[in-house]
C-alpha cells in the first residue's frame, strides 16, 4: 500500500512533466503531494483479490508499475515534505485520529488493519501489534517483478517488447533499494520487534500463511 502511494505522486509528477532529477522540479514535489487524491481497495477480479491503486479517482494500478516511475519513485520517497503528506494519507486510510480535535483522540481507531511499506513499522504505526520484515533474495524478487509485469501485458493484449528486460528490473531494484536504506528521511530498516520472514523459497500461499499464524498467535 505504502509503495503504491509513492508510486502514484510520481505518476503524477511525470504526468506533469517534471524531471525529477532537477532540484528546482524536486522542490515542487511538495505541493503536488499534498493535492493528490490517492486510495486504495481491494477487489475480487473472479477468484482473485487484488488491491487497486485510484489516483483523483482514476485506476492506476497498472500505470503505477512501468519503468519510468520505477526509476522515479525513490526521489519522489526520499522527499521530506512528501513523506509527511504520505504519512497523513496512510493515517487516514486507517483511521487514525489526531489528539485535540473534538471528535478524535490519539490513536489507530481500527484494530483489523493490514498494511505494507518500507516504513511502516518503524514511522508510520511504530505502535502496531505485529510487524513482519519480509526479505528475499533481489535476483528472486527481480523475476517476481519481471514474470508479473508480462502477465500484465499478456492480459491487456500489449506489446511485450517494450517491456524492461529482467535485467532493467534488477539493476532498477538494486538501485531503489540503496537509495531508500541510504536516504535521509525514515530510511529502510527493520524494526527492532519484527518478525523477519525470508520469502526467497516461499510461495505467496505460503508467506501469507505464515503471516496469517503470527497474526493468530499474538491475537489468542
Amino acid at each position: 500500500m505504502l509503495g503504491s502511494i509513492y508510486r502514484a505522486i510520481t505518476l503524477k509528477a511525470l504526468a506533469q512533466g517534471l524531471d525529477l532529477t532537477q532540484e528546482a522540479d524536486r522542490q515542487r514535489l511538495d505541493g503536488l503531494a499534498h493535492t493528490c487524491q490517492v486510495d486504495t481497495q481491494a477487489q475480487f477480479d473472479g477468484d482473485t483479490l487484488r488491491v487497486v491503486t485510484y489516483l483523483d479517482g482514476q485506476d492506476v494500478t497498472d500505470a503505477i508499475r512501468t519503468l519510468a516511475v520505477n526509476r522515479g519513485v525513490s526521489e519522489v520517497a526520499k522527499a521530506p515534505e512528501v513523506r509527511q503528506a504520505v504519512l497523513q494519507i496512510q493515517r487516514r486510510m486507517a483511521g487514525y485520529k489526531r489528539e485535540g480535535s473534538e471528535t478524535t483522540t490519539d490513536k489507530l481507531s481500527t484494530t483489523d488493519l493490514v498494511m505494507d511499506g518500507r516504513d511502516i513499522g518503524t514511522s508510520v504505526f511504530p505502535q502496531a501489534e505485529l510487524k513482519v520484515y519480509l526479505e528475499a533474495d533481489a535476483a528472486v524478487r527481480a523475476q517476481r517483478r519481471y514474470e508479473e509485469m508480462q502477465r500484465q501485458a499478456m492480459a491487456k493484449k500489449e506489446n511485450r517488447s517494450t517491456l524492461p528486460t529482467y535485467d532493467e528490473v534488477l539493476r532498477d531494484l538494486q538501485a531503489r533499494d540503496a537509495a531508500d536504506v541510504n536516504r535521509t528521511h525514515s530510511p529502510l530498516r527493520r524494526a527492532p520487534d519484527a518478525v523477519v520472514i525470508d520469502s526467497t523459497n516461499l510461495t505467496i500461499d505460503q508467506q501469507v500463511n505464515k503471516i496469517v499464524e503470527l497474526a493468530q498467535s499474538r491475537m489468542a
